[in-house]
């Protein structure tokens, strides 16, 4: 269940810590993994609709804002991880892809990256986010959980539009 391609390409994460190769854990995540499991059916649906409405709530908030960001994420038409990119400038249409689709190559990646506002637009996303009671991994990520309430969505989506304004107030991200 947990090795096809599907699964491999976009939903695989590596976290790295202190305690991730610890047999209690180790055992711990194998339990997980079997409730997953049988629990996918309801699991993976209300994973893909947070995903969906946050990505969907940022993006809509940035362009009516006019500000130059993007949450993006994998699997990207439902994403169950995802990132917020500060932008120096407008994504053009003909490079939308890499963040819709995914990189393929390499290359992509530094294509991605040249268009990234850089360190003090995500210091700004993570101290806005963060002091809001939204914690992102570093360089603006975010893992969901299906244990979100609405509250917590609301929260998340006021932590959000906070770091949009806190980008244009600190003239730290592009503006399309």
């Amino acid at each position: 269940a947990f090795k096809d391609d599907d699964w491999n390409r976009f939903v695989r994460i590596s976290v790295g810590g202190t305690w991730n190769a610890q047999p209690i854990t180790i055992a711990g995540g194998v339990a997980m993994m079997r409730i997953i499991d049988e629990e996918r059916g309801s699991i993976y649906p209300r994973l893909y609709s947070i995903g969906r409405r946050l990505t969907g709530s940022f993006n809509d908030r940035a362009e009516d804002l006019g500000v130059a960001a993007i949450a993006s994420g994998l699997p990207p038409e439902n994403p169950t991880l995802f990132s917020v990119t500060p932008l120096k400038e407008p994504i053009p249409p003909e490079k939308m892809h890499l963040w819709r689709e995914g990189a393929r190559e390499m290359e992509d990646y530094a294509t991605m990256e040249s268009f990234s506002a850089g360190a003090r637009a995500t210091y700004v996303n993570y101290l806005a986010t963060a002091n809001s009671g939204v914690y992102p991994f570093p360089r603006g990520s975010y893992i969901l959980c299906t244990k979100y309430s609405e509250e917590d969505l609301e929260r998340t989506e006021a932590a959000f539009e906070l770091s949009l304004r806190s980008l244009i107030r600190n003239d730290a991200v592009g503006r399309i």
